[in-house]
C-alpha cells in the first residue's frame, strides 16, 4: 500500500498515534497542522470534515480518531503481533486505545482516574 501520511498538531493526543507508527515500523510522513484555519479549510476537511487532529491517510482509506487508527494500524500489521491481541483479547486495546485518547490530554495524565 502507498505511504502513510500522519496529519496531527504536536499538543494533540496525535502522540499516542505516532507512537503506534514507531511501534509498526511503517514508513510515514506527518503534516503538522495549526489549529483554525488550516484545520477548517477545505482541503483539510475532505481528509477529516470534522476539522481535527489526529487522522490519517494510508493509500487511499483515511482513519480518524485515536482508537480507531491505533485499530486500524494493528489490522494493517499483524506482524506485530504484540499490538492486536487475539479476538478474544480485543477488548483490552479497545480499552487501552480509548483510555489513551481520552484521559492523556496535552501531555498530562489526569491524576483523578
Amino acid at each position: 500500500m502507498s505511504e502513510l501520511t500522519f496529519y496531527t498538531h504536536p499538543m494533540s493526543r496525535g502522540r499516542v498515534v505516532r507512537w503506534m507508527l514507531e511501534e509498526v515500523g511503517i514508513a510515514y510522513s506527518v503534516k503538522a497542522m495549526e489549529y483554525g484555519s488550516e484545520m477548517k479549510a477545505e482541503d483539510y476537511l475532505a481528509i477529516n470534515p470534522m476539522g481535527k487532529v489526529p487522522a490519517i491517510k494510508h493509500g487511499n482509506t483515511v482513519v480518524t480518531e485515536v482508537a480507531a487508527i491505533c485499530a486500524y494500524l494493528a489490522d494493517q500489521f499483524p506482524d506485530k503481533s504484540c499490538l492486536r491481541p487475539a479476538i478474544s483479547r480485543t477488548w483490552r486495546l479497545l480499552s487501552l486505545a480509548v483510555f489513551y485518547g481520552g484521559p492523556v490530554r496535552n501531555g498530562h495524565q489526569r491524576h483523578d482516574l
